[in-house]
């Protein structure tokens, strides 16, 4: 009985504490850096780091937590391209090995685990149209975010609105000053925590590495991936910071003109100048 006790306490402890299980169960031990990911308050995250941070591997451990720990629990993980979302399926079943547990296909979905606690994990086709129809979903994992469509973003968060404390992580290096991933970092939300981190922050990446991709790619490239710098993609028409400044909210809008027109009048006027 006693021992049965402690373990309780202990189990507890553990879904209290995703640090803790992660450590214990999994053998996973965070760099520093990546220590802020584990806080249990965190319901809605960002992680915008630099390649090679380690995200997929330290969110793998976040979602088996609440796997093997909140069951039944589903979750969905949702990338650029189906092969993407099967590394961070592989990096899970690594995890799920720590526990000794086989996870099977759910029966449903090509690419998805099924637990014995009848968890599930799904990687969703990022498609706007296919992707509806999940809900009570308890943690959604968005990878690659910054290049995933915005109207797939748009289809897949409805499914948390019956969750109980469910979750949702984007995770990606910048892609260009436009897109949900680049709106959600800097609109200032505060349901939103945001965690940025870049080479700067750890030694995960030798130095003459880093060197070397300094030297063989546009400075640009580099900085996009190594220092997470949001900047204009080389395909943008128009530099975002002209786009900014073409705008002014001191031009009073037009409104109707109960003078000239009857007020029953559906008619709309739109003046366009074309400088060109």
């Amino acid at each position: 009985m006693k021992g049965t006790s402690v373990d309780s306490r202990s189990f507890a402890a553990e879904i209290s504490s995703p640090l803790r299980f992660a450590e214990t169960r999994l053998r996973f031990h965070p760099e520093p850096q990546q220590l802020p990911v584990f806080d249990p308050a965190i319901t809605r995250g960002i992680l915008c780091c630099n390649r090679q941070w380690g995200k997929s591997t330290t969110l793998a451990a976040l979602a088996v937590h609440k796997a093997w720990c909140l069951a039944p629990a589903l979750i969905l993980i949702v990338a650029p391209t189906v092969r993407q979302s099967y590394e961070l399926i592989l990096k899970i079943k690594g995890f799920l090995r720590e526990l000794n547990v086989r996870p099977k296909q759910d029966g449903f979905n090509d690419v998805s685990l099924l637990l014995p606690n009848e968890s599930r994990v799904i990687a969703v086709p990022a498609d706007p149209d296919t992707i509806r129809g999940y809900s009570r979903v308890s943690m959604i994992l968005v990878d690659e975010a910054a290049r995933v469509p915005d109207e797939v973003f748009r289809s897949v968060t409805p499914a948390l609105a019956r969750s109980h404390n469910g979750t949702i992580w984007l995770m990606s290096t910048p892609k260009g000053r436009r897109g949900f991933f680049h709106d959600l970092w800097h609109n200032g939300d505060p349901q939103w925590t945001r965690i940025h981190s870049t080479v700067a922050d750890g030694e995960r990446i030798p130095a003459s590495f880093l060197d070397s991709e300094r030297a063989s790619k546009p400075a640009s490239d580099f900085d996009e991936d190594y220092h997470c710098v949001f900047q204009d993609t080389h395909d943008q028409f128009f530099a975002s910071d002209d786009i900014t400044v073409a705008f002014t909210s001191e031009v009073r809008a037009l409104g109707p003109d109960p003078e000239r027109f009857a007020k029953s009048t559906s008619l709309h006027y739109y003046i366009g100048v074309d400088l060109g």
